[in-house]
């Protein structure tokens, strides 16, 4: 090594140094799209409804701003208590029931053990891809008490079931989230399921090599 080497290597060494602990903005720079319409898509229109909460619309006189007039009125409103009652009961049951069978497939699928897995797997994600349009006939065939299926078990079994009834309306309403949103929910666990198989090869791999280097000592 020439004496011009040597003298450049500590210069090379503090380069690389400061390289190290600079900043890296390339991942942001993939992101700022994504960024850009969720801040203009999501938390705009929530701050700008924050911000109007605070003024009622009057027909003389037109926004007032009253302050927490309207929060005092909800809060004390039972009726937003009741569905706010509804809503966690909702999530309590429907959620667990849907995380559980889309991760039962997932891991059904990701068994290799299931036959027709390509027909499993479109036929799971296929009420997802559906339009809320086409869906909405659907079920308003399938829970029509007169003249859907509903009301053609009525006529043949005799009874006046009506699954569009207040008393259950909550449950028909979770049976078709669960219809429409399982199959989706199994691809991200299917995805998770790959990720964890993943990391779990990864630090196998990473304890098999610690113990050959502990051997070669």
């Amino acid at each position: 090594m020439t004496s011009a080497q040597v003298a450049a290597s500590p210069t090379h060494t503090s380069t690389a140094r400061v390289n190290r602990h600079k900043a890296d903005w390339r991942g942001w720079k993939f992101m700022w799209p994504f960024a850009v319409v969720f801040v203009f898509v999501f938390i705009v229109p929530i701050v700008y409804a924050v911000y109007i909460s605070f003024f009622q619309k009057k027909m003389i006189g037109g926004n007032v701003f009253v302050g927490v007039a309207n929060y005092v009125r909800l809060f004390g409103d039972a009726q937003f208590w009741s569905s706010v009652g509804r809503v966690a009961l909702f999530t309590v049951v429907q959620v667990p029931i849907m995380l559980f069978l889309a991760a039962a497939m997932a891991l059904c699928l990701d068994s290799m053990k299931l036959h027709g897995t390509k027909f499993f797997r479109i036929g799971t994600f296929l009420p997802y891809a559906v339009p809320a349009v086409v869906s909405t006939m659907i079920w308003g065939f399938v829970y029509g008490a007169k003249y859907g299926l509903v009301g053609s078990l009525n006529d043949v079994l005799g009874t006046h079931i009506d699954v569009l009834d207040p008393s259950v309306l909550l449950a028909a309403i979770g049976n078709i989230n669960t219809w429409e949103f399982t199959g989706n929910q199994s691809n991200y666990a299917a995805a998770l399921a790959i990720v964890m198989a993943v990391i779990t090869m990864g630090i196998a791999y990473a304890v098999q090599l610690r113990g050959m280097r502990e051997q070669m000592k």
